[in-house]
Order: structure tokens, then sequence, then C-alpha cells
């Protein structure tokens, strides 16, 4: 089996013989089509085999293009003597390259010409001299195009690395998003699994019905969480139907004391959401709005688009935000939930409170978000 460096440098070997491959064939075809709109045979030696030629040492000096944009990166050195060392070792690769590759070239291109036409025919003697006499400008050209070819690779190079940083963000957001989503999970379930099985328990002696209509619920939304357990995102009707089923079991807890109420815009259903966005903004409501409330709760779970933006409220008429100013004290489930708020919206996006819920009393919690589509079914 040839080992990965070995694989690597075939592989590196490969892509500089194609990129300068294709360098040659612009030139020769550009000198083809000078020949050929000029009225004019085609200059086989001049346009084919000597441009081969001349593009010789330029594959043979790619490593050290390569070495020296690794090694000597231009873009690199926070200290002037940095950046000043860096220009000075380009400059003198500059300059040997600039004398190396026209002589190296030239003698390439003589010996072929002696070959094809004799050492002392006219035809070698003519590109012997025109050598000499272009052997300044070649040097000139030969430094500008070391320049410009390590600006191409730093160039790629950089864009390499953007790439792969992005990637590497990309996939740490999503192991962030993960693991807060996991430690909403965690949350939930035992605290909420206590109150719903206690709920039953005590269903059990006066309500036997209703206390088994809870065991069903509290399956169903334990196997709803079971099937989302490693999605991140999820279109906003399973959100809203796990939510739901969430405030089903409430409503058999709470029975007349809480009453729920969505209002979602039919176009927002299906639109992508951070799964349990809004499981902890309920429970909120709930437990703060019935503790300063002596009649019914009335919660309402509202979704729009406003914009390029997808608006998810959460309303209650309990007592507000009394006492708490405009932004309540965070546990972990608010936390958790800001955090992968300004994780979907690539930046950071506070969880907004209406103490007064917008309409004299309670509380209005509003998150927004960008508009994302889930992707359609696929067919099978």
């Amino acid at each position: 089996m040839t080992p990965p460096s070995t694989r690597q440098a075939v592989r590196r070997a490969l892509r500089w013989a194609g990129i300068w491959t294709v360098v040659l064939l612009v030139f020769v075809s550009t000198n083809i089509a000078t020949d050929i709109s000029a009225d004019r045979p085609i200059r086989w030696f001049g346009s084919v085999q000597e441009e081969a030629l001349y593009w010789v040492p330029f594959l043979l000096a790619s490593p050290l293009f390569a070495l020296m944009a690794s090694r000597f990166p231009i873009e690199a050195g926070a200290s002037r003597v940095d950046r000043s060392r860096v220009l000075v070792f380009h400059a003198l690769a500059g300059v040997t390259f600039g004398l190396l590759q026209p002589t190296l070239a030239d003698l390439l291109i003589n010996a072929a010409a002696s070959a094809r036409f004799g050492p002392h025919a006219r035809e070698t003697l003519l590109v012997a001299a025109s050598l000499r006499r272009s052997f300044p400008a070649q040097v000139i050209t030969a430094l500008w195009k070391y320049v410009v070819i390590i600006a191409v690779i730093t160039a790629a190079r950089s864009y390499r690395t953007t790439h792969e940083s992005r990637v590497r963000a990309a996939e740490l957001e999503r192991q962030l998003a993960e693991s807060q989503l996991g430690a909403l999970k965690a949350q939930l379930h035992p605290h909420f699994l206590f109150n719903a099985l206690n709920s039953a328990a005590m269903l059990a002696r006066t309500d036997p019905e209703r206390a088994q209509t809870l065991l069903l619920q509290l399956a169903e939304l334990f196997r709803l969480t079971l099937q989302t357990s490693s999605i991140i995102d999820v279109p906003l009707r399973v959100e809203l139907d796990f939510l739901d089923r969430y405030l089903g079991i409430e409503r058999i807890r709470f029975e007349d004391r809480l009453v729920v109420s969505f209002d979602v815009a039919e176009r927002t259903a299906d639109l992508l959401v951070p799964s349990l966005i809004l499981q902890p903004l309920v429970e909120n409501s709930i437990r703060h709005g019935l503790a300063r409330k002596r009649g019914a709760l009335h919660l309402t779970v509202r979704s729009r688009v406003v914009g390029q933006q997808l608006i998810l409220e959460v309303q209650d008429d309990g007592g507000g935000l009394a006492g708490h100013g405009t932004r309540p004290a965070f546990g972990i489930g608010l936390t958790n939930v800001e955090q992968r708020l300004s994780a979907a919206n690539r930046r950071a996006t506070p969880i907004e409170f209406d103490g007064n819920g917008s309409s004299g009393g309670g509380l209005l919690v509003r998150l927004r978000l960008p508009i994302r589509s889930a992707p359609p079914p696929t067919l099978t």
C-alpha cells in the first residue's frame, strides 16, 4: 500500500503539471491564433516547441514556489522585522528565479533548434540572436511572474484556510447546538417527569380516566422526543406538535386554570426552528403566570413572518415582570434558549420581553429567527 505522504506528493506533482499544461496550452493556442489571423503558416517550432521549452523551468521550479509561499508567507508577520525578512527572502528568490528561468529556457530552446535545423543553420542562429536580445526582458518578465505566482498561491491558501475555518466553525456550532439541546432535554425530562407522574398518581385516586389520559399523553410526548433526539432544527409544525402535547399534560394538571390558544400563520408551519426552543418559554409563563394569578391563565403561542424574520411569541395574562425590570432572572432554560437563538441568527440575539404583555398586563416573550425552509420530503 502506498504511504499517505507519497500519495499526497504524487497528487501535488500532478496538480502542478496540470496547471502548467493549461498555461502552456493557453499560450500555444494564442500563438497559433495569431499566425492564423495574420494569414501566415503556423510556426510550429516557435508556437509550440519553443513555448513548451520556455515553460519547463516553471514546472521544475514549482516546489520552489510552494516552499517559498509556505515557509515565508507574505501575509504573516506581526512585526515590521518579520515582514521585512519575508520580503527580503522573496526578493532574493525572485531575482534568482528571474535569472535562472530565462537562462535554462534559452539553453533548452537553442538545443532544440540545433537538433531541428542543425547547429550552424540560419534558423538556429536567428533563434539564438533573438534569445540574446530578449534576455533582459525575459529576466524582468520572469521576476514579475514569480511575484504573480506567489500571490496566486497565497490567495488560494488563504481561501482554503478561510473555507476550512468556516467548516470548523459550522461543526463547532453544530456540536454546541447538540450539547445545548441535550442539556435542555436533560433539564426538561426529570423535572417535568416528576410533576407529570406526581399528578398522575394523585389523579389515579380521584379520576382514573384523566390519569390514564395524562400517562398516554406523557408516553406520546416522550416518543416524539426520542424521534427528534438528534435533530437540531425541526419544522415549526413539529415543534408546535410537541408543545401541544406538553401543554395537553399541563392542562390536565391545572384543569380550568390554564387556557391555551395557538395563532400560527399558515406560511410559517414548514419553516425551521431550533428544536425545543418554545418549551422553556411556555414553562416559565405557566410557572410564574399561575403563581401570580388567582383565576385562569390565558396563554397564546403565536407565529408570523415580518420582513425576513420569523417571529415567535409566547404571551400570557399573568403578573408580568413586576420586580424584575425589563428582563427576568435567567435560569438554565432561558440561557440555553438565548444561546441557541444567537447561534441560529449567527449573531448575538436577545430574547425580547414585554412586561405588560403588549396589552395591559401579563408577559409577552418574543423570538426573532432567520427564515429557513425545511427541505422537501424525499420520495422513495
